[in-house]
């Protein structure tokens, strides 16, 4: 970094206060400009890595612990699913513009999400998918009656 350059940070822009202990601190004033650190990008592979030393150390783990992390993961969900919900049932004259952004991405997350499955039932094999249709009819069954029983 060239001293000379105007864009460097000043030392004047950095207050030094005493403390009556003689420890020393630094609080950074106003005028100082801030300089966000760049945001690092993962490469394919290394998130490739990461998700499988996930997977691992979730298998590894027992089985009371891996009941708590899904359950967790999935009130979780259920808590996101019920706040888009609400914002989703809001009038569009009563969204602040941060709840327009938020109902942007997890709009844009839904198609990204439908799309992958899509792609993923048109790989499947015949066998696959009446596997795939026979579950996901045998879970619909299920959330019908649980829904009847409630009411």
């Amino acid at each position: 970094m060239d001293l000379s350059d105007s864009n460097s940070i000043s030392f004047e822009s950095i207050v030094t206060i005493e403390d009556d202990n003689d420890e020393r601190s630094n609080q950074a004033v106003k005028s100082t400009p801030f300089t966000k650190c760049p945001k690092r990008i993962r490469t394919n592979k290394e998130k490739a890595v990461m998700a499988a030393n996930a997977r691992l150390n979730y298998h590894k783990l027992p089985i009371e612990k891996k009941k708590e992390k899904s359950q967790k993961r999935a009130e979780a969900y259920r808590r996101k699913k019920e706040m888009m919900e609400k914002l989703l049932a809001t009038p569009i004259n009563e969204c602040t513009p941060e709840m327009v952004k938020t109902l942007k991405e997890y709009m844009l997350q839904q198609q990204r999400r439908s799309e992958n499955g899509k792609k993923r039932y048109a790989k499947m094999s015949p066998d696959e998918r009446k596997v795939y249709n026979s579950k996901r009819r045998k879970n619909y069954k299920k959330k019908v009656v649980e829904e009847d029983d409630e009411s």
